[in-house]
């Protein structure tokens, strides 16, 4: 039996059920496959993440933000004999991959209060002593098609992947989605048209059997095989709020913030992470470790470095916030946002800036950047996909000047436990 378990702080763990194996007969969604073959189970457990985060942490996670980062539907992929490259670690493309079929494929309604699955038992036939990848694409609609060959929409791509199939990864690897529009206070971010953002991860799976006299009428043989992995979600996409202050020592008066100037980031990214580096490192871990009340321990991790994908303009894009009304008077703090935008990381010189606008004017007030705490790559700046940048702008008596910290967001856990 597999099982995949999404787990958060709040919930107490789901008691596992007992998987009877049927006999010789099955429709297409539970094929016999061959001698040997296993059953997957996913079941989801959630809950919310930690309420409060502390800015100054960058490790520390934050709960998501309204409904917009909530899960409503899960896509699990199964590839068979598909492995990664242990350079880069991106699934294999060409000849490298060229026995990679689909094993499975299927899409999971899901509340969006809980991220639980809607009448669905997720049970998946596949093989073992194999290689697999597993992909996990939650809020699909929200993305475009990886083709432009007559596939008008994700949806209508992924349901084409079909049971047995050839499965082509150069196609995931460069699948891309872009920004749409500006940032109007109202609705302005990356995926601005859709329900909520998308959150995808790929996983290698060694799916494996420990014993070869295992028989299917033999339950307790099954049960004492049991291989457990632990496994996430990531959100692909990056967000950024700004925190106005202002303190005592200002003495101007009578303006208003109508607008904030955010620029450096790419227009483009991945949809799925790009030979991305996590810490801790991103494995099937065995097992997930476990709070005192049986829930998981929810594990702060984040990306050090990633491959952004190539930028269309120099010095990255600008995009002003406006239609702002914020008065400059002491005692202001106000926060404007999040705005979500594309993972971005400098190639070259440059930085990621913030300006303001005041009263409506077209001359745009650069601040004066303080100490930051931003990830850096190759001695650039950078913001990485589920990661919260959080800029404060404070007026005082030598003017503006503006801090920008960096703070992952949590991730969303799966548990999954394979047992052969």
């Amino acid at each position: 039996m597999i099982s995949l378990f999404k787990r958060h702080k709040a919930l107490a763990a789901l008691a596992a059920s007992a998987l009877v194996l049927a006999g010789c007969t099955h429709d297409d969604s539970s094929v016999l496959l061959s001698e040997g073959d296993v059953t997957l189970r996913l079941t989801l457990e959630t809950g919310l993440a930690p309420a409060d985060s502390r800015a100054q942490a960058p490790d520390d996670y934050e709960k998501p933000s309204g409904e917009f980062e909530q899960i409503n539907t899960l896509r699990v992929i199964i590839v068979r004999h598909l492995d990664v490259d242990p350079a880069t670690g991106m699934p294999l493309e060409g000849d490298a991959a060229k026995d990679a079929e689909v094993e499975y494929n299927k899409l999971v309604m899901t509340s969006p209060e809980t991220g639980m699955p809607l009448r669905d038992n997720l049970e998946f036939k596949v093989h073992d002593n194999e290689t697999k990848l597993i992909y996990l694409i939650a809020n699909e609609e929200a993305l475009p098609s990886p083709i432009s060959d007559g596939v008008s929409t994700s949806t209508a791509y992924l349901d084409g992947l079909e049971r047995g199939h050839k499965f082509n990864a150069a196609i995931f690897n460069g699948w891309a989605a872009s920004m749409t529009g500006n940032f109007p206070v109202a609705d302005g971010n990356m995926f601005a048209h859709s329900r909520a953002v998308p959150l995808t991860e790929f996983f290698k799976v060694e799916v494996t059997r420990n014993s070869p006299g295992r028989t299917d009428s033999d339950n307790s043989i099954r049960e004492g095989e049991a291989q457990s992995v632990h496994l996430f979600l990531t959100r692909a996409v990056a967000k950024v709020s700004f925190n106005v202050k202002v303190d005592d020592s200002y003495k101007a008066s009578g303006s208003n913030i109508t607008g904030i100037r955010f620029s450096g980031f790419n227009w483009t990214e991945y949809v799925f992470p790009h030979c991305a580096t996590y810490s801790p490192d991103k494995v099937a871990e065995d097992f997930p470790d476990y709070n005192a009340d049986g829930t998981v321990k929810q594990t702060q991790r984040y990306i050090t470095s990633f491959k952004s994908y190539q930028r269309t303009q120099q010095g990255g894009c600008s995009y002003d916030i406006t239609g702002l009304n914020i008065p400059v008077a002491k005692g202001t703090n106000t926060v404007v946002g999040p705005f979500y935008f594309p993972e971005s990381c400098f190639e070259s010189t440059g930085t990621f800036n913030v300006q303001v606008q005041l009263d409506g004017n077209n001359e745009w007030l650069s601040g004066t950047p303080t100490a930051t705490n931003i990830l850096t790559i190759g001695g650039f700046p950078a913001v990485a996909r589920n990661t919260h940048l959080k800029y404060t702008l404070t007026f005082g008596a030598a003017g503006m000047s503006w801090q920008a910290i960096e703070a992952p967001y949590n991730s969303v856990f799966l548990d999954p436990w394979f047992g052969l």
